[in-house]
């Protein structure tokens, strides 16, 4: 997901795991992101969730990560 400096979504997509994913260890993996730069430009965020199909949410988990929109 990535979201504007307001909390906004931008956009949201999926990746998909390029080798074992049954690992405790990070794994590559692959996706794409389409997107309008917001129109406020700056800073937003790109956030990682990790996949819980368990109704357990002491399992969720996400990585956020700062990103500068450019032209």
């Amino acid at each position: 997901m990535l979201e504007d400096a307001d909390g906004n979504v931008v956009a949201n997509s999926f990746v998909t795991a390029q080798g074992d994913w049954m690992t405790k260890e990070f794994v590559p993996f692959a996706g794409k992101l389409s997107f309008t730069k917001p129109d406020q430009g700056g800073r937003g965020t790109l956030i990682f969730k990790k996949d819980n199909p368990t109704d357990r949410p002491d399992l969720d988990d996400a990585t956020a990560i700062p990103v500068f929109f450019h032209n």
